[in-house]
């Protein structure tokens, strides 16, 4: 999608008044977007952001709509401390930190974590409930 929006641009001849920096979040906030902006906002000062996201259709109850994207995703960090008894693995024992570690990762990968959505998400889905019953009505 980024690819196809540059070639666009250059294409129409649409002006980059203030240049453009594409950045990869995959670093978190803390070593991406966020650090830029807060620590360098020189380097990415810009009048708009291109994004791969966003700017195509989606079709749901026969209606067309066009999506914006106004958030990134995001995650948080987690440090499991795990204590057991030191050993080697050729000698096993009960109090093993390693399947202790693996006990809580299996628990937390059945446990369903709650959805916290950000204001723009929470008016997005308002405003497509509007759109697709007018009325107000639960269904």
């Amino acid at each position: 999608m980024k690819a196809g929006t540059c070639i666009a641009v250059r294409t129409y001849g649409v002006p980059m008044p203030r240049g453009k920096i594409d950045w990869e979040p995959m670093g978190g906030p803390a070593n991406g977007a966020h650090w830029l902006s807060h620590n360098r906002p020189d380097l990415v000062s810009s009048e708009f952001v291109l994004n791969e996201a966003g700017g195509f259709a989606v079709e749901i109850g026969g209606r067309r709509f066009y999506l914006c994207q106004t958030a990134e995703k995001g995650g948080f960090d987690v440090d499991l401390v795990i204590r057991g008894t030191p050993g080697h693995a050729s000698i096993p024992h009960d109090d093993n930190a390693i399947l202790k570690l693996g006990d809580v990762l299996q628990r937390m990968a059945d446990r369903r974590f709650p959805v916290h959505l950000v204001p723009s998400t929470e008016r997005f889905l308002k405003g497509l409930g509007d759109a697709l019953d007018p009325s107000g009505k639960q269904s």
